[in-house]
């Protein structure tokens, strides 16, 4: 079972003070958010790569597309 925010409060809270457990408690947050975001950004750099490659496929389709139309043309 998880140990919740209130459960640490109260246990540290007569043993370093209240406002200690609160700044620690802030602390511990701040670190998840950061955490969260830097999962994020591997995320987002996972993708980014994914679409420049999916791009250079569309773009190599078009341009063979287009040399396979001109050529008929040109015929």
């Amino acid at each position: 079972m998880p140990v919740t925010e209130i459960e640490v409060y109260e246990a540290l809270k007569q043993q370093v003070g209240e406002n200690s457990v609160k700044t620690l408690l802030e602390f511990i947050d701040i670190l998840a958010i950061k955490q969260d975001i830097a999962n994020l950004e591997v995320k987002i750099e996972q993708v980014r790569a994914e679409l420049i490659r999916w791009m250079f496929i569309f773009w190599a389709d078009q341009i063979g597309a287009l040399v396979s139309i001109l050529a008929l043309f040109f015929k």
